[in-house]
């Protein structure tokens, strides 16, 4: 076990303001509340298990075989806390996911690794990034101004995770870059891996509905269809080609006609839907199980 303080504390306070780390005009303050946010965590999740030694922590757990939400919803109240949380909630869960990933100690290849190695995280942070980017303009009009703002927000969201300033990526260009050298070099898909990203696609309508509160819910399905059905949908339409066709998974052109046009109702119940939420205090202790 590491037994390193998280790093990045000092750093993050400089940013910090009275309305918590992000505030009020925001991007990520604004839009995070949309449940198309939170379906790109879907398929980041599968994506970050393609990392063989990550799929490897996971597996270590079995939690995946009977909560395959968890990884998705883990991280939701992890974005949560920093986005919504005061100073002191958002300090407390960047150390309290700090703190979890210093005891994950994993055996992959004949090595051993840790959870909080750089790359790693950053495998992590990645997925995060590109799934969300990849799905806004799908949704939402979007300039290379706000882009760029955007992408600045994202590295907050690298610092919270405990990577080092050295470690973040300057441009969204270089994000990109780095990205697609991780998928063709460090990216293996396991049978564990395969099994984790099953376990996902065939979510019980019990475990999609945690994505939002019920009352979105029933607003949705009025907009789409059945939760567990779209949640199944998007996650499969986000995934890179070669990544599904590593899974096994199917992804039809049916399938994809009928994402475009799902995006496209989307994209007006996002303009008819407050962007805001109020966030409650979320106990800390209630955050689930193994992000990495």
């Amino acid at each position: 076990m590491n037994n390193h303080r998280f790093p990045n504390t000092d750093l993050l306070q400089r940013y910090s303001s009275d309305c918590g780390l992000f505030g009020p005009t925001s991007y990520r303050w604004n839009q995070f509340a949309y449940i198309s946010r939170r379906l790109a965590l879907l398929s980041a999740s599968i994506l970050q298990v393609t990392h063989p030694v990550i799929g490897q922590a996971v597996s270590q757990t079995n939690l995946y075989k009977t909560q395959p939400m968890s990884r998705t919803l883990a991280i939701i109240r992890f974005l949560d806390n920093l986005i919504y949380g005061r100073t002191e909630t958002w300090i407390g869960a960047c150390e309290k996911l700090w703190n979890l990933h210093q005891q994950i100690k994993i055996q992959y290849d004949g090595k051993t690794y840790y959870a909080t190695e750089p790359k790693l995280l950053r495998w992590v942070w990645l997925t995060t990034v590109v799934m969300e980017m990849q799905f806004m303009p799908m949704c939402v009009e979007l300039t290379e101004y706000n882009v760029d703002k955007i992408y600045e927000e994202y590295k907050l969201i690298a610092l919270a995770c405990g990577i080092l300033p050295s470690d973040i990526p300057d441009s969204l260009m270089e994000m990109e870059r780095i990205y697609h050298d991780f998928l063709n070099t460090e990216i293996k898909v396991t049978d564990t891996a395969r099994t984790i990203a099953q376990a996902v696609f065939h979510l019980p309508s019990s475990a999609t509905a945690e994505l939002t509160s019920k009352q979105w819910t029933e607003q949705l399905y009025f907009l789409l269809g059945p939760l567990d059905y779209y949640c199944h949908l998007f996650a499969k339409a986000l995934l890179p080609e070669q990544i599904r066709t590593a899974l096994q998974v199917t992804y039809t052109k049916e399938e994809h006609q009928r994402f475009k046009r799902w995006c496209r109702r989307l994209q007006w119940f996002n303009k008819t839907m407050p962007a805001r939420i109020t966030k409650s205090e979320t106990n800390l202790n209630a955050m689930a199980g193994d992000l990495l």
